[in-house]
């Protein structure tokens, strides 16, 4: 008996099917309570199997893991699983920071407007512009930068000194009262 059939016997108890590598009975084993932890983790099952189809390729160039035995190889596929599903967290939180796109007020209006659209946008302006004669000044100031400069509130928290949650906070803040003033002026 070959020295790796005999540590997938300590494994699993009994011979592993002919052909097979220590990595794909290993894998062909735990394969389930992989999937299982991994769309806890990833909260579906799509990328579970995607991030365990990553976890078979990354254990096939570690030679180390056919030198794993019982419990410890199970543990080591559990634990690459993981840090796949990290590394996948953080390139999807990269990729959203990354993708925030500014928007124009021009993009907003038809140049082909009929008076009664030009009537109204005249009259949100003015309410709008009367709310930001009423804010604090760096609210004012973080509305008048992301609106009229498109900058993006990690450069604004960057020019004004206040982190990028302050601008976010202090942007809902202007956007919700310009939103109940319009309300309210539309509802007189």
């Amino acid at each position: 008996m070959s020295r790796d059939t005999t540590k997938l016997m300590l494994i699993y108890g009994k011979r592993p099917p002919a052909g097979r590598s220590a990595l794909e009975s290993v894998f062909t084993a735990h394969r389930r309570d992989l999937l299982r932890f991994l769309t806890r983790i990833l909260g579906n099952y799509e990328d579970a199997e995607e991030i365990a189809q990553e976890t078979y390729v990354k254990l096939m160039r570690a030679p180390l893991f056919e030198q794993l035995t019982g419990d410890a190889a199970r543990r080591y596929l559990l634990k690459t699983g993981l840090n796949l599903a990290r590394d996948r967290f953080r390139q999807q939180r990269v990729r959203s920071q990354e993708a925030h796109v500014p928007y124009a007020f021009d993009d907003l209006a038809s140049e082909e407007a009929s008076p009664d659209e030009i009537v109204d946008w005249n009259a949100g302006m003015e309410v709008i512009k009367g709310v930001l004669l009423d804010l604090p000044p760096r609210h004012r100031q973080v509305f008048l930068l992301h609106v009229t400069h498109n900058m993006s509130y990690r450069d604004i928290a960057k020019r004004l000194v206040v982190s990028t949650k302050t601008v976010e906070r202090d942007l809902a803040i202007v956007l919700e009262l310009c939103q109940s003033r319009l309300r309210t002026a539309d509802a007189q």
